[in-house]
């Protein structure tokens, strides 16, 4: 059925944006040491040695605020849900 169909697809849509959007306060909430590499890693799909030379920082040094953004992130989410 189409309207079915149509329906269902609306409903994947709204849940993808209101995903998005919620993912977007969720950086936002970052600090900023982190939330730059974060954006750029997995908003812009920059590699990590691209985001170490735009950033002039080590690759080490990115590594280090990717884990302590996953980190903040989960925590953050995990606290949400309560």
């Amino acid at each position: 059925n189409s309207k079915t169909t149509q329906l269902s697809e609306s409903i994947a849509y709204s849940n993808d944006a209101e995903l998005a959007v919620d993912f977007c306060e969720l950086l936002l909430s970052l600090p900023e040491i982190v939330r730059d590499v974060t954006v750029l890693f997995y908003i812009e799909n920059m590699p990590i040695n691209d985001i170490a030379r735009a950033l002039s920082l080590s690759s080490g040094a990115v590594r280090v605020r990717l884990t302590r953004a996953r980190k903040l992130l989960s925590k953050i989410y995990k606290e949400e849900l309560l």
